[in-house]
Parts: structure tokens; C-alpha cells; sequence
């Protein structure tokens, strides 16, 4: 998916990807609480940025009876494939060599 390949992770939503990368079908409440670990961000906060990374196509999310699980949609070596594309493109015009 091209899309993927142009998805721009911020660093905070790099923290919450972390959390979802851990395991699949994770409610809000347990990546809150790995993310809450790694940083002392407030539940609202990471409940914001996991809703930027849904936006964004990083992470889907399915209803399954009255809960909302979340599971990764890209790879982490997708991510850093994107991220270091990314800064190629900014940095050398999308030549490495220069």
C-alpha cells in the first residue's frame, strides 16, 4: 500500500505502536497502561493518539460484543522503512549517496 509507505509516525505515536505491537486484540485500557510505562503521558492523551493512529491506517480497530480492540496494521519494519524514506526524501532529495 503506498499510503503505508508514506505514514508519518510521530514520536508519541511511536510510544503508543510500541504498545500495540506487543500483542493483538488489545483494548484501549491495556495499551494505556504499557504506554503509561514507557512515559508519564495521561490516559486522554494516549487515547487520542491511538485514535490519530487508527486515522492514519497504523492500527485497526474491531468491535467485538462491547469492546473495542485494537491490533497493529503495519509492521514495526514498515515503520522504519517509512521513517527512514522519510528522512531521505527531506534530508538528500531521496539520494543517500550525497
Amino acid at each position: 500500500m503506498n499510503q503505508r509507505s508514506e505514514l508519518q509516525i510521530t514520536d508519541a505515536e511511536w510510544e503508543v505502536m510500541l504498545s500495540v505491537w506487543e500483542a493483538e486484540d488489545q483494548t484501549a485500557g491495556e495499551i494505556i497502561a504499557r504506554t503509561e510505562t514507557l512515559r508519564d503521558r495521561s490516559h486522554r492523551t494516549i487515547r487520542t493518539l491511538l485514535a490519530r493512529l487508527v486515522e492514519k491506517g497504523a492500527v485497526d480497530v474491531h468491535v467485538e460484543g462491547s469492546r473495542h480492540l485494537y491490533r497493529a496494521a503495519v509492521t514495526r519494519n514498515e515503520c522504519v522503512r517509512s521513517a527512514a524514506h522519510s528522512f531521505s526524501e527531506r534530508f538528500f532529495a531521496g539520494n543517500l549517496q550525497s
